[in-house]
């Protein structure tokens, strides 16, 4: 295991304590990754960010719009708070990095609906941008481990010119997501929004000079025909971003989606 892992898996014990801290009055599938970031489900009450505040929490990245309560508690408690709502492309990279830029990982926390798939890619991007993750482990870190959703993420990967040894499936696969840490759910390949978010994702990581093809083999066609066979390059530096309503004037529902 790479010295930094090792390093990280230090720190989350020592946010962790004796216990599972995430079981309260957090939001919903909400847990700690060992570089520090918290990642869960939308807040529903005051309790929710009330939790996080006390565990130092300072500021909120919403992948979907967060209700009404839990943002008036966030305006009391000084938590600033960054709204990046997307659907199935990957948001705003200049809008997610400067609206956290000056914050540690422990003090950030990453929500979507569920705290799977939109979360789970915030996440790998903070891992690679931040972190100096390899694209392809930090997508399998935050990956539903379920047979037939390794099958699929594996193939439009490899598709993208990201070749996943065993070892590495074994080493990286799930580590990070709610389904591998109390909770439920990770990042998913059910359906065309999945696979563009999976894609868009890694195109926001290569704008940022992140590795996202494998140099020495070429990219493979998907056995499914589901994706494309050219690899992801740098050419589109940043995914499209859902239009951001100005703060105190936040739609009701979300961008639409198939992704939960």
């Amino acid at each position: 295991m790479p010295v930094r892992h090792i390093v990280a898996v230090i720190a989350w014990l020592a946010v962790l304590g004796a216990g599972p801290c995430w079981v309260g009055a957090l939001p919903p599938n909400t847990h700690p990754v060992p570089e520090g970031y918290w990642i869960g489900g939308a807040p529903v009450t005051t309790a929710d960010i009330e939790d996080l505040h006390r565990r130092g929490v300072r500021v909120v990245v919403s992948g979907v719009v967060m209700a009404e309560e839990p943002r008036q508690a966030c305006r009391r408690l000084g938590i600033e708070r960054v709204n990046v709502w997307f659907g199935r492309n990957f948001p705003s990279v200049e809008t997610l990095m400067s609206g956290t830029e000056h914050f540690q990982p422990s003090e950030i926390f990453i929500h979507c609906d569920h705290g799977g798939d939109r979360a789970g890619a915030l996440l790998a991007f903070f891992l690679a941008v931040r972190h100096g993750w390899r694209a392809d482990h930090a997508i399998l870190a935050v990956a539903y481990p379920g047979r037939r959703d390794v099958e699929r993420l594996i193939a439009l990967l490899e598709a993208q010119g990201l070749q996943i040894t065993p070892e590495e499936q074994e080493q990286y696969l799930g580590i990070y997501s709610g389904a591998q840490n109390g909770g439920s759910g990770g990042l998913k390949i059910r359906g065309e929004d999945y696979r563009t978010l999976v894609i868009t994702t890694l195109q926001a990581m290569a704008s940022f000079g992140i590795e996202v093809t494998d140099p020495i083999e070429p990219a493979r066609e998907d056995p499914a025909g589901s994706v494309a066979g050219e690899p992801c390059t740098v050419a589109s530096t940043d995914a499209p971003a859902q239009p951001e309503p100005a703060p105190m004037e936040e739609p009701a529902i979300n961008p639409p989606s198939e992704l939960p």
